[in-house]
């Protein structure tokens, strides 16, 4: 049963090592879906009508990525030895965040510093298809590389342990 609301409940069942795999996985999900609300333009800016289309496309890439990222990590971590997946998955993503910002920063700004005066393409100031395709490419590259090192992670040794 997933607790919303109840946390001491499910602090007691954390203490008696009741809780599963499954389920945290389902509140992890739950936890990046509240995040993922609270940031979002689709959320917030429609009061103020500022969302375009683009802004609009990114939230739901956000969530799209977003859900099939975490069960496609869990899935991976089930098929090794199905432990620990909470804490894999947030302690490995600190590290591919990284990754991903240093390989992604530099392309987007020299992007974005060259496409007026190099390619004559003007960067609009509000979500645009650039945001999109760059958040996009941030995606396949963070989910990409978590469920590798997931995989890395949850390995069964070939001695059984």
């Amino acid at each position: 049963m997933i607790h919303i609301i109840r946390d001491r409940i499910l602090a007691q069942k954390f203490n008696k090592r009741t809780v599963s795999e499954r389920e945290t996985c389902i509140y992890l999900l739950l936890f990046l879906l509240s995040e993922y609300a609270s940031k979002s333009a689709i959320v917030f800016d429609w009061v103020y009508e500022t969302v375009n289309h683009w802004d609009t496309a990114q939230d739901v890439t956000v969530l799209l990525f977003t859900l099939f990222g975490i069960l496609l990590c869990y899935k991976t971590n089930k098929a090794g030895d199905n432990e620990h997946f909470v804490q894999r998955f947030m302690c490995i993503a600190f590290p591919v965040t990284i990754q991903m910002l240093a390989i992604l920063i530099p392309i987007e700004f020299a992007f974005y510093a060259s496409a007026e005066p190099v390619f004559g393409v003007e960067v609009p100031k509000d979500g645009s298809q650039f945001d999109l395709l760059f958040l996009t490419l941030g995606y396949i590259y963070y989910y990409w590389r978590l469920n590798g090192s997931i995989r890395v992670a949850s390995r069964i040794s070939s001695d059984g342990t």
